[in-house]
């Protein structure tokens, strides 16, 4: 999660006393301990509370797809098997409708257009894993463009980024998917398109206790709350952490303002897909963007990543959110260990129709 202007996770405490302005520096008593107490649980509680719940919506929607797929497909013929995890001939239903909405789509625009039919036909080559991806990104190139007009400027201000010392809550979620610079937007979207695959097949896997016909409501649940779990990271540790260490240290509410600045983008959500993709899939390489001819163990890439925000958070480097990220991190760990298991188990609480997926759950 890029900062912008440059928010930061701020340097040693006597450096940066030394770059405030001169009026930050003045010996006047701070207020009263209470007058400027900045509130984290509205915060804590929106952010858990929404990523609670779309995680039930999700699991609410890929039990009723499956269930559709499956209503569906005992009118043709009997089943042989039952598929725990993916099963591809509900997935190969799910493509058909897709089909269907796409050619339904292009023909609204008559014969003499050749560019739908491409973009259509195009559409329809990428997987869904691609598709999901690609209505993310829509969504984030949306918001990227409302926030350069600037009629929308205000407003994207108010409510596209989030203030650590503001007590809007939303902003921990609508600032995942606003980005204020072309080259911040581009990277994350890159980053996406290139990882984003690797985890929702990871959602995917055989072993899970009931079949499904689609993965993508998971991980957009998925995506989601680990953004909200990294913005909450990094709110937190600004207003609890820092935003005191800066009144006591300038008396001054003025002067934390300045030096806690507003953060925004998707790079959270991103480092928890990066994540789960490494401990998913060890075996495979990534390559950074400047030197894309070298290929990098992805656990490696991950280890070193990690560390170098570790470094960020205790060394104080302004150019990144290190603490969003660390918290993207943390959020990705904790759902390859047991996320995705619980997701299955709430699947299976909600009305999963496998009876042995029940007894496992149970127990």
């Amino acid at each position: 999660m890029l900062l912008s202007p440059l928010r930061t996770l701020r340097p040693p405490l006597r450096t940066l006393l030394q770059q405030l302005p001169r009026r930050f520096q003045s010996t006047v008593p701070p207020p009263p301990p209470h007058a400027h107490r900045i509130p984290i649980g509205r915060h804590v509680v929106f952010g858990v509370g929404l990523g609670a719940a779309g995680t039930l919506a999700a699991a609410l929607l890929t039990n009723k797809d499956t269930a559709d797929r499956k209503a569906q497909m005992s009118g043709w013929w009997p089943r042989q098997r039952e598929w725990k995890g993916l099963d591809p001939e509900l997935a190969s239903l799910r493509l058909r409708e897709v089909v269907q909405r796409v050619r339904k789509a292009v023909g609204a625009f008559g014969d003499d257009w050749r560019l739908p039919t491409i973009l259509g036909q195009s559409y329809l080559n990428l997987t869904e894993e691609k598709r999901t991806q690609l209505a993310i990104i829509g969504l984030t190139a949306g918001v990227f463009v409302a926030w350069n007009i600037p009629a929308c400027r205000g407003f994207a201000g108010k409510y596209l980024w989030h203030d650590p010392l503001a007590t809007r809550p939303v902003t921990l979620l609508t600032s995942i998917f606003a980005h204020k610079s072309l080259p911040h937007f581009a990277f994350n979207s890159i980053a996406l398109w290139s990882i984003g695959s690797a985890c929702s097949s990871y959602f995917d896997h055989h072993d899970d206790l009931l079949p499904r016909s689609t993965s993508r409501y998971e991980f957009l649940a998925f995506f989601v709350a680990a953004g909200l779990f990294s913005s909450l990271v990094s709110h937190v540790y600004s207003v609890g952490v820092l935003a005191p260490r800066l009144r006591q240290a300038t008396s001054s509410v003025s002067a934390a303002r300045h030096a806690i600045l507003p953060s925004l983008g998707s790079s959270g959500a991103i480092y928890a897909c990066l994540i789960v993709t490494g401990l998913a899939y060890p075996e495979a390489t990534v390559s950074l963007i400047f030197v894309p001819f070298i290929p990098i163990p992805i656990g490696g890439a991950c280890a070193a990543m990690v560390t170098l925000d570790l470094a960020g958070l205790l060394r104080g480097w302004r150019l990144f959110d290190h603490s969003a990220h660390l918290g993207g991190a943390i959020y990705g760990l904790w759902y390859y260990l047991s996320g995705h298991q619980l997701f299955e188990q709430l699947r299976v609480a909600l009305g999963g129709s496998s009876s042995s997926a029940k007894r496992i759950a149970r127990s």
